[in-house]
């Protein structure tokens, strides 16, 4: 079953994957650097906030990591969508942020208010 953690973790691996992929095809260090750094963000956020860590590592720092890279992925989205000529890549930036901040956003309601 896949749950919001396990979400954001594959988003996060996407990530790392296409910032290497940058980097190889257009040797772009910044791509690299932006996209593993936010990648380990979102797999850091989805390892625990998973319900099996939550118990050990009862704290939000897990959820604020994830919530801050999911804003910064948002910014570069926008910021290359208003630069860049091809909206494809940039769109992509902008939907997979929003994805992850809204399961995170889930997530930090289902922590704060837990149901009976």
């Amino acid at each position: 079953m896949l749950t919001a953690g396990i979400l954001i973790s594959l988003v996060g691996l996407l990530l790392i994957a296409g910032g290497t992929m940058g980097h190889i095809k257009r040797n772009s260090l910044p791509s690299l650097i932006g996209g593993v750094t936010i990648g380990l963000m979102q797999i850091y956020c989805g390892i625990f906030t998973e319900p099996k860590h939550r118990l050990a590592y009862d704290n939000s720092l897990p959820l604020t990591v994830g919530i801050v890279g999911s804003i910064l992925l948002l910014l570069v989205g926008g910021m290359r969508l208003m630069q860049a000529n091809k909206k494809v890549l940039p769109i992509v930036f902008l939907g997979l942020g929003s994805f992850c901040l809204l399961l995170q956003l889930h997530m930090l309601q289902w922590i704060a208010l837990p149901l009976p």
